[in-house]
């Protein structure tokens, strides 16, 4: 049998380079972008709701959306945008005052959908390269 041996520096190379050219699918090489944000509601951080990013017609992209959560979001790159515009939804709940039952957690707030003024009208572009944090301050539709 022969054995043959190599320097431990060229084991160590050999790793790293394997380990390189794996993590090379690690980025997200599919375009899209992370999206992070902020929603506040008559100058308040939104408590709870969702918001959901359509591309504009004619843009060949995914649509991505996430929780709102004391006024903020986060869509990670894996589910993010592709670079374009998007019209912006957002959904906004608030408690009515009234307790409700829930199978799972017994009595909760009820919780009630809240109206904007600019529901319809919100839009967002993604740049290649830049940051897309995005911030809408929405007023209540009352």
């Amino acid at each position: 049998m022969v054995r043959a041996s190599f320097p431990k520096a060229w084991i160590g190379l050999a790793a790293s380079g394997l380990l390189m050219a794996l993590c090379w699918g690690c980025g997200s090489s599919s375009g899209r972008q992370a999206v992070t944000g902020v929603v506040t509601l008559d100058g308040k951080p939104l408590a709870s709701g969702s918001i959901n990013f359509q591309p504009v017609p004619g843009l060949k992209a995914p649509s991505a959306g996430a929780p709102i959560e004391n006024g903020r979001f986060s869509i990670p790159a894996a589910q993010g945008l592709l670079p374009g515009e998007y019209q912006v939804s957002i959904i906004g709940m608030q408690e009515t005052g009234r307790m409700v039952q829930d199978e799972q957690k017994g009595q909760v707030p009820e919780l009630a959908p809240i109206r904007f003024r600019e529901a319809g009208s919100l839009k967002a572009k993604v740049e290649p390269g830049k940051k897309a944090h995005f911030e809408f301050q929405l007023t209540s539709g009352k």
